[in-house]
């Protein structure tokens, strides 16, 4: 019996396209008309068909200021559809939480069933093809995966200049910064904060970072944001509708913040990076930070909120690393005067566009 994680590394091309093959004919079989949707995802567009009404409604409205309803031509496509992944795989493997599948020369390719909530994620790099089915989805369920689509559609924004990350984003005119943390360490407090002062805001917690000739930009995805409550007392002009406690985190809220899609831009350019430390001092300030080190626990943190390998694939790594590398890294040590932090920050970014003219 296999028990806990189990991997394959050396399966065949042949072998995952029959897998594909398969899901497939599972999605033609439904005989349901799919929901159609597109979302810009950097400088890509994907198509998602969505078998699954309970989880359109979720991602209509998490992903609201991304999604449309046409467009011209899509770069890839994502199916979602319910299914018992239990029904079709082999008993011997019932005993295992996890099924990885990953083909020896496709690095990008890979079939993950999760066998202890019944779902299953794969991506075909070859066609660009993102396949999720879940058998639970249930308003917990779905409550479960918090930002939904998140690890779906960190693949389909893979390309060789761009990512999904997991950073918040907000600028001034244009021109921002990204901001990196863990999970409390002050990051969607202070990047709320400034879109309350005026910033322009891409994100909190997920975004899709891209590297042109012209430099890096930050794309927004999400409409909903993560927040202890108590800080949403201390932000009075933060129009958010509470939807539900976190359930793995219940001493922190999920809230919709479509009410201020107004401060939302398409895209940011961003030249530096900038990590919050929650200090509580009487006056906040900025300092260079450790470059090596803040790379590490910005790449670090994406992977492991995003990333289906957990042996953390060298491809994956030096993508992240090639977007960031040029930026400048920062420190912002903060204080408990939420405006004071704001002003600061606005300071930075508007003396470094002032150098940079």
């Amino acid at each position: 019996m296999l028990k806990g994680h189990f991997r394959e590394t050396n399966i065949s091309k042949t072998k995952m396209d029959e897998y594909f093959s398969f899901f497939d004919k599972r999605i033609k079989n439904l005989n349901v008309k799919p929901q159609i949707k597109y979302i810009q995802l950097g400088n890509e567009i994907a198509r998602i068909e969505s078998y699954i009404p309970e989880l359109t409604a979720v991602m209509e409205m998490q992903l609201s200021y991304c999604l449309t309803d046409d467009a011209d031509s899509y770069d890839s496509i994502l199916y979602l559809w319910k299914d018992d992944v239990k029904s079709y795989i082999a008993d011997y493997a019932q005993e295992a939480d996890d099924l990885f599948y990953f083909p020896k020369d496709q690095p990008n390719t890979f079939i993950k069933f999760r066998l202890y909530d019944d779902s299953m994620i794969a991506y075909n790099q070859e066609q660009k093809t993102c396949y999720s089915s879940m058998n639970d989805v249930s308003t917990t369920a779905i409550r479960k995966l918090g930002h939904v689509l998140a690890k779906e559609l960190y693949q389909l924004a893979k390309a060789s200049n761009q990512s999904l990350v997991h950073a918040a984003s907000v600028g001034i005119d244009g021109t921002g910064v990204l901001i990196s943390a863990r999970g409390g360490g002050g990051k969607s407090t202070l990047s709320l904060s400034a879109m309350l002062g005026g910033f322009q805001y891409v994100s909190d917690d997920y975004l899709v970072l891209s590297k042109t000739s012209k430099g890096v930009y930050a794309y927004p995805l999400y409409s909903i944001i993560n927040l202890y409550p108590q800080m949403l007392e201390r932000m009075k002009l933060l129009k958010a509708e509470y939807m539900y406690n976190i359930p793995w985190r219940p001493d922190k809220w999920a809230l919709d913040i479509r009410a201020h899609h107004d401060s939302f831009v398409p895209k940011l350019k961003v030249d530096a990076v900038v990590f919050p430390k929650v200090c509580n001092l009487d006056k906040p300030f900025i300092e260079p930070a450790e470059k090596g080190k803040a790379i590490v626990q910005l790449v670090h943190s994406t992977i492991l909120q995003l990333d289906y390998d957990d042996d953390k694939n060298n491809n994956t790594v030096r993508r992240l690393l090639s977007l960031v590398s040029n930026l400048e890294f920062f420190q912002i040590n903060l204080s408990g005067d939420l405006n004071a932090n704001v002003e600061l920050l606005k300071q930075f970014i508007t003396n470094r566009k002032l150098c940079m003219e």
